[in-house]
């Protein structure tokens, strides 16, 4: 069985950026600094900005015409002719960083550093979210979905 090589690359970032969560520095700054409300407003302005971006960039580019939704399978590096694909993995790779960090803070017992901790899963969530509402409003259901099969990933 031949693994995929972008598949690999993704894997290894996201558990590479998870891992830094769990076992990263601690925070530096004081609690107080954040709350609960500057999160939320954060994560509104990440998620209405990213498909604000979408939204110009594919009206804006040629290129709009041909991209294809996100797959762990395809290559995330088409920064410029392919951004979904690169957005995918800025989405995963920051919700693990946040994911990691709230885990590693849990057993602590100590609640006062949560909103802090959440703010990258809430960022990745919001670009994972504004990206799945521009696939529905502006890709058509014909087109291709990347699966493993459309990537040349060989499961023989």
């Amino acid at each position: 069985m031949q693994i995929n090589r972008w598949f690999a690359l993704r894997l290894i970032v996201v558990a590479a950026s998870g891992s830094d969560g769990l076992w990263g520095k601690p925070l530096h700054f004081n609690p107080s600094d954040m709350d609960w409300w500057m999160c939320w407003i954060i994560f509104a302005t990440v998620t209405v900005g990213s498909f604000a971006y979408l939204v110009i960039s594919y009206r804006t580019r040629e290129l709009g015409t041909s991209w294809v939704k996100p797959s762990w399978f395809q290559n995330p590096l088409q920064i410029r002719s392919q951004p979904l694909q690169f957005l995918h993995l800025v989405a995963a790779t920051t919700a693990a960083d946040g994911l990691g960090g709230v885990l590693s803070h849990l057993p602590s017992g100590r609640r006062d550093q949560m909103p802090e901790l959440c703010l990258p899963m809430l960022i990745g969530l919001g670009i994972w979210i504004s990206m799945r509402i521009w696939i529905i409003v502006f890709l058509r259901d014909d087109v291709s979905t990347n699966s493993r099969r459309d990537a040349g990933y060989d499961s023989k």
